[in-house]
Protein backbone atom coordinates (compact mmCIF):
# COMPACT_ATOMS: atom_id res chain seq x y z
CA UNK A 1 0.00 0.00 0.00
CA UNK A 2 1.25 3.46 -0.88
CA UNK A 3 0.89 6.81 0.78
CA UNK A 4 1.00 9.97 -1.31
CA UNK A 5 3.06 12.51 0.56
CA UNK A 6 2.36 15.64 -1.41
CA UNK A 7 4.82 18.00 -2.98
CA UNK A 8 7.70 17.58 -0.52
CA UNK A 9 8.79 13.92 -0.37
CA UNK A 10 12.04 14.89 1.37
CA UNK A 11 10.21 15.60 4.64
CA UNK A 12 7.50 12.92 4.49
CA UNK A 13 5.04 12.90 7.39
CA UNK A 14 2.82 9.98 6.49
CA UNK A 15 -0.76 9.65 7.79
CA UNK A 16 -1.02 5.88 7.51
CA UNK A 17 -3.62 4.18 9.66
CA UNK A 18 -2.61 2.03 12.63
CA UNK A 19 -3.44 -1.04 10.58
CA UNK A 20 -1.16 0.10 7.77
CA UNK A 21 1.65 0.97 10.19
CA UNK A 22 1.72 -2.50 11.68
CA UNK A 23 1.29 -4.53 8.53
CA UNK A 24 3.82 -7.20 7.77
CA UNK A 25 6.47 -6.05 5.28
CA UNK A 26 7.89 -9.52 4.72
CA UNK A 27 6.97 -10.83 1.25
CA UNK A 28 5.52 -14.29 1.02
CA UNK A 29 7.95 -17.05 0.15
CA UNK A 30 6.85 -20.51 -0.93
CA UNK A 31 7.79 -23.11 1.74
CA UNK A 32 11.14 -24.69 0.93
CA UNK A 33 11.98 -21.95 -1.56
CA UNK A 34 15.36 -20.23 -1.17
CA UNK A 35 15.33 -16.47 -1.58
CA UNK A 36 18.40 -14.25 -1.87
CA UNK A 37 18.53 -10.84 -0.24
CA UNK A 38 18.13 -9.14 -3.61
CA UNK A 39 15.10 -11.27 -4.50
CA UNK A 40 13.56 -10.66 -1.10
CA UNK A 41 14.06 -6.89 -1.46
CA UNK A 42 12.40 -6.92 -4.90
CA UNK A 43 9.39 -8.79 -3.54
CA UNK A 44 9.15 -6.29 -0.72
CA UNK A 45 9.25 -3.45 -3.23
CA UNK A 46 6.67 -5.14 -5.45
CA UNK A 47 4.33 -5.75 -2.51
CA UNK A 48 4.48 -2.28 -0.94
CA UNK A 49 5.68 0.06 -3.68
CA UNK A 50 8.44 2.63 -3.74
CA UNK A 51 6.29 5.33 -2.07
CA UNK A 52 5.38 3.32 1.02
CA UNK A 53 5.79 5.26 4.29
CA UNK A 54 5.32 4.48 7.95
CA UNK A 55 3.41 6.67 10.39
CA UNK A 56 6.63 8.36 11.53
CA UNK A 57 7.55 9.24 7.97
CA UNK A 58 10.13 6.46 7.57
CA UNK A 59 10.58 4.78 4.20
CA UNK A 60 11.42 1.20 3.33
CA UNK A 61 15.07 2.29 3.38
CA UNK A 62 14.76 3.30 7.04
CA UNK A 63 13.09 -0.01 7.79
CA UNK A 64 15.74 -2.18 6.08
CA UNK A 65 18.89 -0.67 7.61
CA UNK A 66 19.51 -3.78 9.70
CA UNK A 67 19.34 -6.07 6.68
CA UNK A 68 22.06 -6.89 4.10
CA UNK A 69 23.27 -3.90 2.09
CA UNK A 70 21.81 -5.28 -1.14
CA UNK A 71 18.39 -4.13 0.17
CA UNK A 72 19.54 -0.50 -0.08
CA UNK A 73 20.78 -0.96 -3.64
CA UNK A 74 17.56 -2.70 -4.76
CA UNK A 75 15.24 -0.25 -3.05
CA UNK A 76 17.11 2.82 -4.30
CA UNK A 77 17.28 1.33 -7.79
CA UNK A 78 13.53 0.69 -7.56
CA UNK A 79 12.69 4.33 -6.85
CA UNK A 80 12.50 4.55 -3.05
CA UNK A 81 13.57 8.15 -2.20
CA UNK A 82 17.01 8.05 -0.59
CA UNK A 83 16.95 11.27 1.42
CA UNK A 84 13.48 11.30 2.98
CA UNK A 85 13.60 12.29 6.66
CA UNK A 86 11.40 10.76 9.35
CA UNK A 87 9.49 12.67 12.04
CA UNK A 88 12.78 13.25 13.92
CA UNK A 89 14.37 14.67 10.79
CA UNK A 90 16.64 11.67 10.42
CA UNK A 91 17.40 10.36 6.95
CA UNK A 92 18.40 6.72 6.52
CA UNK A 93 21.99 7.98 6.41
CA UNK A 94 21.64 9.66 9.82
CA UNK A 95 20.40 6.42 11.38
CA UNK A 96 23.04 4.25 9.72
CA UNK A 97 25.85 6.57 10.82
CA UNK A 98 24.51 6.73 14.38
CA UNK A 99 24.37 2.92 14.51
CA UNK A 100 28.00 2.66 13.38
CA UNK A 101 27.03 0.51 10.39
CA UNK A 102 29.93 1.04 7.97
CA UNK A 103 28.67 -1.19 5.14
CA UNK A 104 25.19 0.30 5.15
CA UNK A 105 26.56 3.85 5.34
CA UNK A 106 28.76 3.16 2.33
CA UNK A 107 25.81 1.70 0.40
CA UNK A 108 23.65 4.77 1.11
CA UNK A 109 26.43 7.09 -0.02
CA UNK A 110 26.79 5.09 -3.23
CA UNK A 111 23.04 5.60 -3.71
CA UNK A 112 23.62 9.38 -3.51
CA UNK A 113 22.55 10.03 0.07
CA UNK A 114 22.70 13.73 0.95
CA UNK A 115 25.50 14.70 3.33
CA UNK A 116 23.97 18.13 3.84
CA UNK A 117 20.60 17.13 5.31
CA UNK A 118 20.00 18.16 8.94
CA UNK A 119 17.73 16.50 11.47
CA UNK A 120 15.59 18.36 14.02
CA UNK A 121 18.67 18.79 16.24
CA UNK A 122 20.42 20.55 13.37
CA UNK A 123 22.87 17.68 12.89
CA UNK A 124 24.24 16.51 9.56
CA UNK A 125 25.40 12.87 9.27
CA UNK A 126 29.00 14.08 9.57
CA UNK A 127 28.18 15.78 12.89
CA UNK A 128 27.35 12.44 14.50
CA UNK A 129 29.95 10.29 12.73
CA UNK A 130 32.97 8.78 14.47
CA UNK A 131 36.07 6.77 13.57
CA UNK A 132 36.13 4.91 10.26
CA UNK A 133 32.63 6.09 9.32
CA UNK A 134 33.67 9.71 9.77
CA UNK A 135 36.65 9.07 7.49
CA UNK A 136 34.29 7.52 4.95
CA UNK A 137 31.97 10.54 4.98
CA UNK A 138 34.90 12.92 4.62
CA UNK A 139 35.95 11.10 1.43
CA UNK A 140 32.47 11.77 0.04
CA UNK A 141 32.41 15.48 0.93
CA UNK A 142 30.54 17.57 -0.09
CA UNK A 143 28.37 14.75 -1.43
CA UNK A 144 26.91 14.54 -4.92
CA UNK A 145 23.61 16.22 -3.99
CA UNK A 146 25.32 19.25 -2.47
CA UNK A 147 27.82 19.36 -5.34
CA UNK A 148 24.93 19.66 -7.79
CA UNK A 149 23.00 22.17 -5.65
CA UNK A 150 26.08 24.38 -5.34
CA UNK A 151 27.31 23.91 -8.91
CA UNK A 152 30.61 22.37 -7.81
CA UNK A 153 31.42 20.52 -11.02
CA UNK A 154 35.00 19.60 -10.12
CA UNK A 155 33.92 17.99 -6.85
CA UNK A 156 31.10 16.18 -8.67
CA UNK A 157 33.50 14.86 -11.30
CA UNK A 158 35.82 13.51 -8.57
CA UNK A 159 32.95 11.88 -6.69
CA UNK A 160 31.56 10.25 -9.83
CA UNK A 161 34.94 8.74 -10.66
CA UNK A 162 35.70 7.36 -7.20
CA UNK A 163 32.50 6.76 -5.23
CA UNK A 164 30.16 4.73 -7.45
CA UNK A 165 27.37 7.25 -6.86
CA UNK A 166 23.98 6.61 -8.40
CA UNK A 167 22.69 8.96 -11.08
CA UNK A 168 19.28 7.26 -11.07
CA UNK A 169 18.36 7.34 -7.36
CA UNK A 170 15.59 9.72 -6.30
CA UNK A 171 17.48 12.28 -4.23
CA UNK A 172 15.54 15.55 -3.92
CA UNK A 173 12.25 17.14 -5.00
CA UNK A 174 11.17 13.75 -6.36
CA UNK A 175 13.97 13.89 -8.93
CA UNK A 176 17.02 11.75 -9.52
CA UNK A 177 20.48 13.32 -9.56
CA UNK A 178 20.57 14.00 -13.30
CA UNK A 179 17.04 15.44 -13.33
CA UNK A 180 17.92 17.65 -10.37
CA UNK A 181 20.99 18.99 -12.17
CA UNK A 182 19.05 19.67 -15.38
CA UNK A 183 16.31 21.57 -13.54
CA UNK A 184 18.84 23.63 -11.59
CA UNK A 185 20.86 24.41 -14.71
CA UNK A 186 17.95 26.42 -16.09
CA UNK A 187 18.44 29.07 -13.40
CA UNK A 188 22.10 28.56 -12.41
CA UNK A 189 24.74 28.43 -15.19
CA UNK A 190 27.24 26.90 -12.75
CA UNK A 191 25.18 23.69 -12.73
CA UNK A 192 25.40 23.21 -16.52
CA UNK A 193 28.76 21.43 -16.22
CA UNK A 194 27.26 19.22 -13.50
CA UNK A 195 24.56 18.12 -15.96
CA UNK A 196 27.18 17.30 -18.57
CA UNK A 197 29.28 15.26 -16.11
CA UNK A 198 26.27 13.27 -14.90
CA UNK A 199 25.06 12.65 -18.45
CA UNK A 200 28.46 11.23 -19.41
CA UNK A 201 28.70 9.19 -16.23
CA UNK A 202 25.16 7.77 -16.41
CA UNK A 203 25.92 4.60 -18.46
CA UNK A 204 28.68 3.62 -16.02
CA UNK A 205 26.51 4.51 -13.01
CA UNK A 206 23.65 2.39 -14.35
CA UNK A 207 26.02 -0.52 -14.91
CA UNK A 208 27.50 -0.21 -11.42
CA UNK A 209 24.10 -0.20 -9.75
CA UNK A 210 22.84 -3.08 -11.86
CA UNK A 211 25.70 -5.06 -10.31
CA UNK A 212 25.22 -3.70 -6.79
CA UNK A 213 21.49 -4.49 -6.88
CA UNK A 214 22.20 -7.89 -8.48
CA UNK A 215 19.90 -7.18 -11.42
CA UNK A 216 21.04 -9.90 -13.82
CA UNK A 217 18.60 -9.05 -16.62
CA UNK A 218 19.48 -5.35 -16.63
CA UNK A 219 23.20 -6.09 -16.53
CA UNK A 220 22.89 -8.50 -19.44
CA UNK A 221 21.01 -5.89 -21.45
CA UNK A 222 23.56 -3.16 -20.70
CA UNK A 223 26.57 -5.29 -21.52
CA UNK A 224 25.02 -6.33 -24.82
CA UNK A 225 25.05 -2.69 -25.94
CA UNK A 226 28.20 -1.69 -24.06
CA UNK A 227 27.90 2.00 -24.87
CA UNK A 228 29.92 4.11 -22.48
CA UNK A 229 30.09 1.45 -19.75
CA UNK A 230 33.29 1.15 -17.72
CA UNK A 231 33.38 -2.45 -16.51
CA UNK A 232 36.67 -2.12 -14.63
CA UNK A 233 35.95 1.04 -12.67
CA UNK A 234 37.14 0.87 -9.06
CA UNK A 235 35.62 2.29 -5.93
CA UNK A 236 37.86 4.79 -4.12
CA UNK A 237 41.32 4.11 -5.66
CA UNK A 238 43.58 1.51 -7.31
CA UNK A 239 43.23 -0.86 -4.33
CA UNK A 240 39.48 -0.43 -3.97
CA UNK A 241 36.79 -2.96 -4.93
CA UNK A 242 35.95 -3.70 -8.54
CA UNK A 243 32.55 -4.69 -9.83
CA UNK A 244 33.79 -8.26 -10.20
CA UNK A 245 35.13 -8.39 -6.65
CA UNK A 246 31.76 -7.15 -5.40
CA UNK A 247 29.98 -9.90 -7.35
CA UNK A 248 32.35 -12.48 -5.87
CA UNK A 249 31.76 -11.30 -2.30
CA UNK A 250 28.01 -11.27 -2.99
CA UNK A 251 28.36 -14.88 -4.17
CA UNK A 252 26.44 -14.10 -7.36
CA UNK A 253 27.94 -16.37 -9.99
CA UNK A 254 25.59 -15.16 -12.74
CA UNK A 255 26.78 -11.56 -12.25
CA UNK A 256 30.42 -12.67 -12.09
CA UNK A 257 30.13 -14.60 -15.36
CA UNK A 258 28.49 -11.66 -17.14
CA UNK A 259 31.20 -9.28 -15.95
CA UNK A 260 34.07 -11.55 -17.00
CA UNK A 261 32.46 -12.11 -20.40
CA UNK A 262 31.99 -8.34 -20.61
CA UNK A 263 35.70 -7.65 -20.10
CA UNK A 264 36.25 -7.47 -16.34
CA UNK A 265 39.88 -8.01 -15.42
CA UNK A 266 40.76 -11.08 -13.37
CA UNK A 267 44.55 -10.75 -13.50
CA UNK A 268 46.82 -8.22 -11.75
CA UNK A 269 43.94 -7.16 -9.51
CA UNK A 270 44.75 -6.54 -5.87
CA UNK A 271 42.29 -5.18 -3.33
CA UNK A 272 42.04 -4.13 0.27
CA UNK A 273 40.96 -7.07 2.39
CA UNK A 274 38.27 -4.80 3.87
CA UNK A 275 37.43 -1.18 3.16
CA UNK A 276 38.60 -0.09 6.61
CA UNK A 277 42.11 -1.62 6.39
CA UNK A 278 45.17 -1.14 4.20
CA UNK A 279 46.16 -4.82 3.92
CA UNK A 280 45.61 -6.30 0.47
CA UNK A 281 44.74 -9.61 -1.17
CA UNK A 282 44.60 -10.90 -4.77
CA UNK A 283 41.18 -10.96 -6.45
CA UNK A 284 40.95 -14.78 -6.29
CA UNK A 285 41.18 -14.67 -2.49
CA UNK A 286 37.82 -12.88 -2.41
CA UNK A 287 36.37 -16.22 -3.47
CA UNK A 288 38.02 -17.96 -0.51
CA UNK A 289 35.72 -16.67 2.20
CA UNK A 290 32.94 -18.28 4.16
CA UNK A 291 29.64 -17.66 2.46
CA UNK A 292 31.15 -17.80 -1.03
CA UNK A 293 30.43 -21.03 -2.88
CA UNK A 294 33.05 -23.43 -4.16
CA UNK A 295 31.51 -22.95 -7.60
CA UNK A 296 32.52 -19.28 -7.52
CA UNK A 297 36.08 -20.18 -6.53
CA UNK A 298 36.31 -22.75 -9.30
CA UNK A 299 35.02 -20.29 -11.91
CA UNK A 300 37.45 -17.49 -10.99
CA UNK A 301 40.30 -20.00 -10.83
CA UNK A 302 39.40 -21.20 -14.32
CA UNK A 303 39.34 -17.76 -15.96
CA UNK A 304 42.45 -16.28 -14.31
CA UNK A 305 46.02 -16.61 -15.58
CA UNK A 306 48.05 -19.43 -14.05
CA UNK A 307 50.57 -16.94 -12.67
CA UNK A 308 47.87 -15.57 -10.36
CA UNK A 309 47.80 -18.85 -8.43
CA UNK A 310 50.93 -18.03 -6.46
CA UNK A 311 49.92 -14.48 -5.52
CA UNK A 312 49.75 -13.92 -1.76
CA UNK A 313 47.76 -11.97 0.81
CA UNK A 314 49.17 -9.60 3.41
CA UNK A 315 50.32 -12.56 5.53
CA UNK A 316 52.09 -14.21 2.61
CA UNK A 317 49.34 -16.81 2.19
CA UNK A 318 48.66 -18.24 -1.26
CA UNK A 319 45.20 -19.59 -2.02
CA UNK A 320 45.61 -22.94 -0.27
CA UNK A 321 47.27 -21.38 2.77
CA UNK A 322 44.47 -18.83 3.02
CA UNK A 323 41.82 -21.56 2.71
CA UNK A 324 43.42 -23.41 5.63
CA UNK A 325 43.82 -20.18 7.62
CA UNK A 326 40.15 -19.30 7.05
CA UNK A 327 38.97 -22.76 8.15
CA UNK A 328 37.37 -23.56 4.79
CA UNK A 329 36.13 -27.03 3.94
CA UNK A 330 38.34 -30.03 3.26
CA UNK A 331 36.54 -30.46 -0.08
CA UNK A 332 37.60 -26.99 -1.23
CA UNK A 333 41.18 -27.57 -0.07
CA UNK A 334 41.32 -30.93 -1.84
CA UNK A 335 40.05 -29.27 -5.02
CA UNK A 336 42.74 -26.56 -4.78
CA UNK A 337 45.45 -29.20 -4.44
CA UNK A 338 44.15 -31.25 -7.37
CA UNK A 339 43.54 -28.19 -9.57
CA UNK A 340 47.17 -27.12 -9.12
CA UNK A 341 48.47 -30.69 -9.42
CA UNK A 342 50.03 -30.49 -5.98
CA UNK A 343 52.38 -27.62 -6.81
CA UNK A 344 50.65 -25.47 -4.17
CA UNK A 345 51.90 -27.82 -1.43
CA UNK A 346 55.28 -26.10 -1.56
CA UNK A 347 53.85 -22.62 -1.07
CA UNK A 348 54.89 -20.86 2.14
CA UNK A 349 53.60 -17.84 4.01
CA UNK A 350 55.76 -15.04 5.36
CA UNK A 351 56.79 -17.27 8.27
CA UNK A 352 57.99 -20.03 5.95
CA UNK A 353 55.10 -22.36 6.85
CA UNK A 354 53.79 -24.85 4.27
CA UNK A 355 50.12 -25.88 3.91
CA UNK A 356 50.76 -29.14 5.77
CA UNK A 357 52.54 -27.35 8.60
CA UNK A 358 49.78 -24.73 8.84
CA UNK A 359 47.11 -27.44 8.89
CA UNK A 360 48.99 -29.16 11.71
CA UNK A 361 49.18 -25.91 13.66
CA UNK A 362 45.45 -25.34 13.15
CA UNK A 363 44.56 -28.88 14.25
CA UNK A 364 43.15 -29.72 10.82
CA UNK A 365 43.84 -33.46 10.84
CA UNK A 366 41.48 -33.85 7.87
CA UNK A 367 43.60 -31.50 5.77
CA UNK A 368 46.86 -33.12 6.85
CA UNK A 369 45.45 -36.50 5.80
CA UNK A 370 44.27 -35.04 2.47
CA UNK A 371 47.74 -33.66 1.74
CA UNK A 372 49.52 -36.89 2.72
CA UNK A 373 47.09 -38.94 0.68
CA UNK A 374 47.63 -36.76 -2.39
CA UNK A 375 51.43 -37.00 -2.13
CA UNK A 376 51.19 -40.75 -1.63
CA UNK A 377 49.16 -41.17 -4.80
CA UNK A 378 51.58 -39.19 -6.96
CA UNK A 379 54.52 -40.60 -8.83
CA UNK A 380 57.91 -40.81 -7.15
CA UNK A 381 59.11 -38.19 -9.63
CA UNK A 382 56.69 -35.68 -8.14
CA UNK A 383 57.67 -36.54 -4.58
CA UNK A 384 61.41 -36.81 -5.05
CA UNK A 385 62.11 -34.15 -7.66
CA UNK A 386 59.52 -31.37 -7.52
CA UNK A 387 59.08 -31.18 -3.76
CA UNK A 388 62.79 -31.17 -2.81
CA UNK A 389 63.48 -28.56 -5.52
CA UNK A 390 61.30 -26.30 -3.40
CA UNK A 391 62.87 -27.46 -0.11
CA UNK A 392 59.64 -29.12 0.99
CA UNK A 393 61.85 -31.28 3.27
CA UNK A 394 61.34 -34.81 4.46
CA UNK A 395 59.63 -33.57 7.64
CA UNK A 396 56.62 -32.73 5.47
CA UNK A 397 56.59 -36.19 3.92
CA UNK A 398 54.97 -39.17 5.58
CA UNK A 399 57.61 -41.40 4.03
CA UNK A 400 56.28 -44.69 5.37
CA UNK A 401 53.07 -44.15 3.39
CA UNK A 402 54.79 -43.53 0.07
CA UNK A 403 54.21 -46.46 -2.22
CA UNK A 404 53.72 -49.68 -0.29
CA UNK A 405 52.85 -49.58 3.41
CA UNK A 406 55.67 -52.05 3.92
CA UNK A 407 58.33 -49.63 2.73
CA UNK A 408 61.62 -51.07 3.88
CA UNK A 409 64.10 -49.16 6.00
CA UNK A 410 66.54 -49.25 3.09
CA UNK A 411 63.85 -47.77 0.84
CA UNK A 412 63.14 -45.00 3.32
CA UNK A 413 66.83 -44.22 3.60
CA UNK A 414 67.06 -44.09 -0.20
CA UNK A 415 64.22 -41.59 -0.33
CA UNK A 416 65.84 -39.47 2.35
CA UNK A 417 69.17 -39.57 0.57
CA UNK A 418 67.54 -38.50 -2.69
CA UNK A 419 65.74 -35.60 -1.00
CA UNK A 420 68.91 -34.47 0.75
CA UNK A 421 70.95 -34.75 -2.46
CA UNK A 422 68.53 -32.58 -4.46
CA UNK A 423 68.32 -29.98 -1.71
CA UNK A 424 72.12 -29.93 -1.41
CA UNK A 425 72.48 -29.13 -5.11
CA UNK A 426 70.00 -26.30 -4.77
CA UNK A 427 71.88 -24.92 -1.77
CA UNK A 428 75.15 -25.11 -3.68
CA UNK A 429 73.55 -23.18 -6.56
CA UNK A 430 72.37 -20.41 -4.22
CA UNK A 431 75.85 -20.10 -2.75
CA UNK A 432 77.46 -20.02 -6.20
CA UNK A 433 75.00 -17.32 -7.34
CA UNK A 434 75.83 -15.20 -4.28
CA UNK A 435 79.59 -15.55 -4.93
CA UNK A 436 79.20 -14.77 -8.61
CA UNK A 437 80.60 -18.17 -9.62
CA UNK A 438 79.00 -18.31 -13.06
CA UNK A 439 80.64 -21.59 -14.08
CA UNK A 440 79.34 -23.39 -10.98
CA UNK A 441 75.87 -21.91 -11.47
CA UNK A 442 75.83 -23.25 -15.03
CA UNK A 443 76.77 -26.72 -13.80
CA UNK A 444 74.11 -26.76 -11.06
CA UNK A 445 71.35 -25.12 -13.12
CA UNK A 446 69.06 -28.16 -13.23
CA UNK A 447 65.84 -26.68 -11.82
CA UNK A 448 64.16 -23.48 -10.62
CA UNK A 449 65.10 -24.04 -6.99
CA UNK A 450 63.15 -22.09 -4.38
CA UNK A 451 64.18 -22.32 -0.73
CA UNK A 452 62.19 -22.03 2.50
CA UNK A 453 62.39 -18.24 2.36
CA UNK A 454 60.91 -18.22 -1.12
CA UNK A 455 64.27 -17.05 -2.52
CA UNK A 456 65.66 -18.30 -5.82
CA UNK A 457 69.20 -18.19 -7.16
CA UNK A 458 68.13 -15.04 -9.02
CA UNK A 459 67.19 -13.33 -5.75
CA UNK A 460 70.60 -14.20 -4.30
CA UNK A 461 72.44 -12.97 -7.39
CA UNK A 462 70.64 -9.60 -7.25
CA UNK A 463 71.10 -8.85 -3.55
CA UNK A 464 74.77 -9.80 -3.79
CA UNK A 465 75.16 -7.61 -6.89
CA UNK A 466 76.18 -10.31 -9.37
CA UNK A 467 75.06 -9.02 -12.79
CA UNK A 468 76.66 -11.79 -14.91
CA UNK A 469 74.91 -14.52 -12.95
CA UNK A 470 71.68 -12.51 -13.06
CA UNK A 471 71.89 -12.18 -16.84
CA UNK A 472 72.58 -15.91 -17.29
CA UNK A 473 69.67 -16.95 -15.04
CA UNK A 474 67.24 -14.56 -16.74
CA UNK A 475 68.23 -16.03 -20.11
CA UNK A 476 68.31 -19.71 -19.17
CA UNK A 477 65.37 -19.65 -16.73
CA UNK A 478 63.20 -16.58 -17.47
CA UNK A 479 60.47 -17.96 -15.19
CA UNK A 480 62.65 -16.99 -12.22
CA UNK A 481 61.74 -13.34 -12.85
CA UNK A 482 58.12 -14.20 -12.00
CA UNK A 483 58.73 -16.23 -8.83
CA UNK A 484 57.94 -14.33 -5.65
CA UNK A 485 59.35 -14.93 -2.18
CA UNK A 486 57.23 -15.63 0.90
CA UNK A 487 56.28 -11.94 1.13
CA UNK A 488 55.26 -11.84 -2.54
CA UNK A 489 58.32 -9.76 -3.43
CA UNK A 490 59.65 -10.36 -6.92
CA UNK A 491 63.28 -10.04 -8.06
CA UNK A 492 62.59 -6.54 -9.37
CA UNK A 493 61.45 -5.46 -5.88
CA UNK A 494 64.89 -6.40 -4.58
CA UNK A 495 66.65 -4.65 -7.45
CA UNK A 496 64.70 -1.45 -6.76
CA UNK A 497 65.83 -1.54 -3.12
CA UNK A 498 69.48 -1.28 -4.22
CA UNK A 499 71.36 1.99 -4.96
CA UNK A 500 70.59 3.64 -8.30
CA UNK A 501 73.74 2.50 -10.09
CA UNK A 502 73.04 -1.15 -9.22
CA UNK A 503 69.33 -0.78 -9.95
CA UNK A 504 70.04 0.47 -13.47
CA UNK A 505 72.23 -2.55 -14.17
CA UNK A 506 69.72 -5.11 -12.92
CA UNK A 507 66.65 -3.31 -14.32
CA UNK A 508 68.10 -3.52 -17.85
CA UNK A 509 68.51 -7.28 -17.41
CA UNK A 510 65.17 -7.99 -15.72
CA UNK A 511 63.11 -5.78 -18.05
CA UNK A 512 64.68 -6.96 -21.28
CA UNK A 513 61.47 -8.80 -22.20
CA UNK A 514 57.84 -8.19 -21.18
CA UNK A 515 58.69 -5.22 -18.95
CA UNK A 516 55.05 -4.28 -18.32
CA UNK A 517 54.27 -7.73 -16.92
CA UNK A 518 57.22 -7.59 -14.50
CA UNK A 519 56.81 -3.96 -13.45
CA UNK A 520 53.12 -4.52 -12.61
CA UNK A 521 53.85 -7.18 -9.98
CA UNK A 522 53.08 -6.16 -6.41
CA UNK A 523 54.19 -7.47 -3.04
CA UNK A 524 51.92 -8.67 -0.22
CA UNK A 525 51.24 -5.06 0.73
CA UNK A 526 50.25 -4.02 -2.79
CA UNK A 527 53.48 -2.15 -3.52
CA UNK A 528 55.03 -2.07 -6.97
CA UNK A 529 58.77 -2.61 -7.43
CA UNK A 530 59.30 1.09 -8.15
CA UNK A 531 57.82 1.92 -4.73
CA UNK A 532 60.89 0.36 -3.14
CA UNK A 533 63.05 3.18 -4.44
CA UNK A 534 61.34 5.45 -1.93
CA UNK A 535 61.72 2.86 0.84
CA UNK A 536 65.50 2.64 0.64
CA UNK A 537 67.15 3.10 4.00
CA UNK A 538 64.00 2.28 5.96
CA UNK A 539 64.20 -0.39 8.61
CA UNK A 540 61.87 -2.64 6.64
CA UNK A 541 64.06 -2.63 3.53
CA UNK A 542 67.29 -2.94 5.49
CA UNK A 543 65.92 -6.07 7.12
CA UNK A 544 64.64 -7.34 3.78
CA UNK A 545 68.10 -7.13 2.20
CA UNK A 546 69.76 -8.43 5.35
CA UNK A 547 67.52 -11.51 5.32
CA UNK A 548 68.16 -12.15 1.62
CA UNK A 549 71.91 -12.00 2.23
CA UNK A 550 72.17 -13.97 5.47
CA UNK A 551 69.31 -16.48 5.73
CA UNK A 552 70.31 -19.90 4.45
CA UNK A 553 68.05 -22.07 2.33
CA UNK A 554 66.39 -23.48 5.45
CA UNK A 555 65.59 -20.06 6.89
CA UNK A 556 68.39 -20.05 9.45
CA UNK A 557 70.68 -17.10 9.99
CA UNK A 558 73.96 -18.52 8.72
CA UNK A 559 74.73 -17.46 5.18
CA UNK A 560 77.86 -15.24 5.23
CA UNK A 561 79.07 -15.10 1.67
CA UNK A 562 81.17 -12.21 0.35
CA UNK A 563 81.07 -8.63 1.48
CA UNK A 564 78.15 -6.28 1.36
CA UNK A 565 78.02 -4.64 -2.07
CA UNK A 566 80.44 -1.70 -2.25
CA UNK A 567 78.67 1.64 -1.94
CA UNK A 568 75.49 0.01 -0.68
CA UNK A 569 73.03 2.41 0.90
CA UNK A 570 72.04 -0.26 3.40
CA UNK A 571 73.94 -2.23 6.01
CA UNK A 572 73.06 -5.10 8.30
CA UNK A 573 70.79 -3.82 11.06
CA UNK A 574 72.24 -3.74 14.53
CA UNK A 575 70.93 -6.61 16.59
CA UNK A 576 70.48 -6.60 20.32
CA UNK A 577 72.82 -8.83 22.23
Amino acid sequence: MENNIGSNPDTAKGVLSQRETKQDVTPEVTPGQRCSGAEHARRLLQKLGSRFFYKNGATLLHHCLSRPVVYVYVLAQGGVPVNVQNSDGDSALHISVRAGNYGMTQALLQCSADLGSRNKLGQTPLDIAEGAIRDLLLRYQPGVVQAVMQGKSQALDRLCKHTWCSVGSVVKEGKNLLQLAMSRAESDPKVINCSRILHEYKPTSDLIHAVLSEDVDLLKEMLSTGKGCLVNIRWRDRLGPTLLSHAIESNNLDIARLLVEGGSRVNRIRLREHDTVTTTIPLFHKALQKGVSQGMAQYIFQVQDYTERTEKDSSGNTAILRAIEMGLSEDLIHWLIAAQKGTCLTHRNQHGVTPRELATQKGRADVVYTIDRFVEQQSMKFCLLYLPVHFYSEENLNITQLGSKSTSEAGENGIRNTIQSIEARGLAMFEAAARGDLRQVQILNEASYQDKNGFTALTRAIVFAQPEVTKYLCTSRPELKSIADNCNRYPLHYACALPDDQLMTFARILLDRNPEEIESRVDKDGRFPVDYKNLRGTEEVRWMLYDARTLDAHGQRGLHLGEWPPGSETSPPLQEE
